[in-house]
């Protein structure tokens, strides 16, 4: 079981007729599960754009430079959701690189509805199994707590991180895992995604890798994913690849 849903009619988003696609996850209800990845708009240049194909969200970065964000909010009820990936251009972990995560996040808050830390490459998973990935999480986690008590609002926090392989140790650990809402698996194993999901039943799965295809979208459900991404299929095959 997870925390997807399918919900009942839909006063939200005006341009579906029903609700049999919108999924709720974290906390956020999406027009469906298909989300665009990071990667494709790096700095919410492209945005309109993408906000006419039918994805339920868009995920801009990965962000480094605060200044480099161009993403004007969108509240109208039909639009996609839209999720920040940030990280430190800089390797490894020190003060420096925690000034990075906490600038580029106050650059986001105001403008995602989700933020993702980007721990995808070696060396910042390295970061994160270090006590320094556990302050960077602990201040986003801070920040955040800050930004909802002026705003009254709710924006979650994941983590993007290798899947591994099955039987490999978890990519995080309990204590890194209590303070985030949902993780960003980037592999291309079912079985793994299942693994994950039984070791973190309340957290929210986005599965982003090697999706091509409507069966490559049912497998990684049926593994446990709230949420899929894609990168190659839109990159490759452009809006048609959305639709199907």
């Amino acid at each position: 079981m997870t925390q997807s849903q399918v919900l009942a009619p839909d006063p939200i988003f005006p341009g579906a007729p029903q609700r049999q696609n919108v999924v709720r996850a974290m906390g956020l209800l999406f027009r469906n599960c298909i989300g665009i990845a990071a990667g494709i708009d790096r700095d919410g240049s492209v945005l309109p754009a993408l906000a006419g194909l039918r994805a339920g969200y868009i995920e801009i970065g990965t962000v480094t430079n605060p200044h480099a964000l161009r993403i004007t909010p969108n509240k109208r009820g039909n639009a996609p959701l839209i999720g920040v990936n940030i990280a430190s251009p800089q390797a490894g972990f020190s003060d420096n690189v925690l000034t990075d995560y906490r600038a580029c996040l106050s650059s986001a808050l105001p403008r995602a509805h989700y933020i993702v830390l980007n721990f995808s490459n070696e060396a910042a998973q390295r970061t994160l199994n270090s006590g320094g990935g556990h302050r960077i999480v602990s201040m986003a986690r801070d920040e955040i707590s800050r930004w909802h008590a002026r705003t009254s609002g709710r924006t979650p926090l994941l983590a993007k991180l290798p899947a591994g392989a099955t039987g490999d140790v978890l990519p995080v650990t309990q204590s890194i895992a209590a303070q985030l809402d949902g993780f960003v698996l980037a592999g291309e194993q079912p079985d793994r995604i299942a693994e994950i999901r039984a070791a973190f039943p309340k957290h929210g799965i986005v599965s982003v890798g090697g999706v091509r295809s409507a069966e490559d979208v049912k497998a990684r459900k049926r593994a446990g994913c709230d949420l899929v991404q894609v990168h190659r299929a839109y990159a490759e095959g452009g809006a048609p690849a959305i639709e199907r």
